[in-house]
């Protein structure tokens, strides 16, 4: 229907409808709608086509935004559940629709006079995204990187833009000039993608080395004011490790610093070496140290050979706190800004985010395996016993040694069937 009256020879009545949908409908929409039939124009509205019309946004696509957030809470609960029922191909449109708008927004910044009219626009619209991101990650409708806004990067001073986000989340308040703005795009990460999440991640660790090194600067003063200045403390966090003994070293140091300290700029000084740590030297720590926990001899971890790919071992001949090493190592290397060669699956990023790992995290870490698992449930036949003959266990090698292993309680003794699989 719409699609018609967009046609030119209903031009007249198309305006009037734009002219009602402006200034009377949108405008007067209820924060609590008198029936759930009369929610259904939120999933209407957005199919009119000069919605997707950028010369509109700012009297149809945002207002109705706006009209959205100011829902109560029973109604927003079952427009995100239509949301969450609607085909892909729909929901899609929608998340393009206010990406487009935020786009739009940031661009047209200064063209809006009134600071007031863009921060509750865009904030209306990230809002309404953020709604849209939370149905999807039960819905599953399109991928998590459809909400990326690749622009952004070019847009907006990401950096600044962390510091405004990174001051309003410590309460703490600056000058009216820095925080002039206050919507920070930070605070809707699902918008952005690696490049600027790396900026991102840049900049969290440059703060944080300032604020940790400015704490052991303060106190350095306070403790040279009571005297005593042999507890000054480094505005660094200074390493001192034998190449003969780099693991047991590392353990040591690392675990006498507290996590202030750990955030400061590493040093690393090699024992007997005078080299001036310019990076260099941390650089080759990294590489050494992480190359020699990797070492099959401590049998930490799994390398999948048909995927390059590592994983934890359950054969290990270390002690845990050793995995917890390298966990600050990788840490460390982040923030000091230094490229680590540790080639993890996604699962293991899922798990860090408590997502469940799925079937298509064992392809990627182990595509043989993954296969063969597809296979046994793509399989047709009704005979699955018989034909493949295996119970819920796993048979591991490790060093030249077979062991069966159950994958659930007493997984020997139960038969993969079909109302199993």
């Amino acid at each position: 229907m719409f699609n018609k009256l967009m046609a030119s020879q209903h031009s007249t009545l198309r305006d009037q409808i734009l002219k009602s949908f402006e200034s009377f409908l949108i405008p007067q929409l209820p924060s609590s709608p008198p029936d759930v039939e009369a929610m259904r124009i939120y999933l209407i509205l957005p199919e009119f086509p000069l919605f997707q019309d950028s010369k509109y946004y700012v009297t149809l696509t945002l207002p109705l935004a706006t009209a959205i957030q100011r829902l109560e809470k029973n109604p927003s609960k079952v427009l995100e559940n239509w949301w969450s029922q609607v085909c892909p191909e729909y929901f899609l449109r929608l998340v393009d629709l206010y990406k487009d708008a935020v786009v739009y927004l940031l661009n047209g910044k200064k063209t809006l006079q009134i600071p007031v009219l863009y921060s509750s626009y865009i904030t209306a619209a990230l809002k309404l995204l953020e709604k849209l991101h939370k149905v999807n990650q039960k819905a599953n409708h399109i991928e998590y990187d459809k909400f990326y806004i690749p622009e952004i990067s070019n847009l907006i001073d990401i950096q600044e833009d962390y510091l405004m986000w990174f001051l309003h989340q410590a309460k703490v308040k600056a000058r009216p000039s820095i925080m002039q703005d206050s919507v920070t795009l930070c605070s809707y990460p699902f918008i952005f993608d690696a490049q600027a999440k790396t900026k991102m991640l840049q900049t969290d660790a440059k703060l944080q080395m300032q604020v940790a090194i400015s704490g052991a600067n303060l106190q350095n003063v306070f403790m040279f004011l009571t005297l005593e200045p042999l507890l000054a403390r480094s505005p660094f966090l200074v390493l001192h490790v034998r190449r003969s003994n780099l693991v047991g070293d590392a353990l040591r140091e690392l675990s006498i610093h507290s996590d202030v300290d750990l955030k400061k700029p590493l040093k690393v000084i090699f024992d007997g070496e005078e080299a001036v740590d310019a990076g260099g030297v941390t650089k080759e720590f990294f590489l050494l140290l992480l190359k020699e926990l990797l070492n099959p001899i401590y049998g930490m971890f799994t390398c999948y050979s048909d995927s390059n790919l590592l994983w934890f071992s359950d054969t290990c001949f270390v002690e845990h706190n050793w995995f917890h090493l390298i966990g600050i190592i990788c840490g460390l290397a982040i923030y000091n800004f230094t490229v680590v060669d540790l080639h993890f699956p996604l699962a293991l990023y899922k798990k860090l985010l408590n997502v469940k790992p799925d079937l298509d995290d064992l392809k990627e870490l182990s595509p043989l395996e993954g296969r063969s698992l597809q296979e046994l449930l793509d399989y047709p036949g009704e005979d699955i016993e018989e034909t493949f003959c295996l119970s819920f266990t796993i048979c591991k090698e490790s060093y030249g040694v077979v062991e069966q292993k159950n994958l659930v309680p007493d997984g020997d003794k139960i038969p993969v069937q079909n109302n199993n699989r």
